[in-house]
């Protein structure tokens, strides 16, 4: 299934991070109509369908090439905590996000979500839209299994990676096993 959905006029940015779609999946990432992903680097296992007006700065690099290594094998993917919780905000919310796993993560309206330091894994579903805005100086999102990521409407995610410890420059990092695909 798709990991990396971002839509309308949706955008990602990753600040001084890279973005790792480890999914072999043929629909690994989506981008449509205006939408936008930033980041130090871009890497997508599997397939990139772009659409529209959408952009990324740089361009997404497909990794790895046909009998190459995972440039990631080493990257230890977290496990989900046997507790999980899920988080909702809507409206006009202002709020600050502890890390830890959830199921599912949604942030709509014109809402503005803090994402404290730390590793957040989602084991569902991280959507935000509308005018939403989530950011975190920091914070790695971790997607396992079939989870993924929409983006869509004016929404905008702004994430900074943590500087040092196991995920030092990486903000984004999907599950290398999709079950879907």
């Amino acid at each position: 299934g798709t990991s990396v959905q971002v839509s309308g006029n949706g955008e990602l940015l990753v600040h001084w991070g890279s973005l790792v779609v480890d999914s072999q999946s043929s629909s690994a990432a989506q981008l449509s109509g205006n939408a936008e992903i930033q980041s130090s680097e871009s890497d997508v296992v599997g397939g990139l369908q772009v659409s529209g007006n959408a952009v990324t700065q740089p361009a997404f690099h497909q990794v790895p090439k046909p009998g190459d290594a995972d440039p990631y094998a080493a990257l230890t993917e977290p496990t989900p905590s046997a507790k999980s919780m899920s988080y909702s905000a809507s409206g006009t919310t202002k709020a600050a996000v502890s890390p830890g796993t959830y199921t599912s993560f949604s942030v709509s309206g014109q809402a503005v979500v803090t994402l404290q330091p730390g590793l957040y894994v989602i084991t569902q579903s991280f959507q935000v839209s509308g005018q939403a805005q989530v950011s975190g100086s920091g914070v790695t999102l971790f997607f396992s299994g079939q989870s993924g990521m929409a983006l869509s409407g004016g929404s905008t995610l702004h994430l900074t990676s943590p500087t040092s410890g196991a995920d030092a420059g990486i903000s984004v990092f999907f599950d290398r096993v999709d079950g879907s695909s």
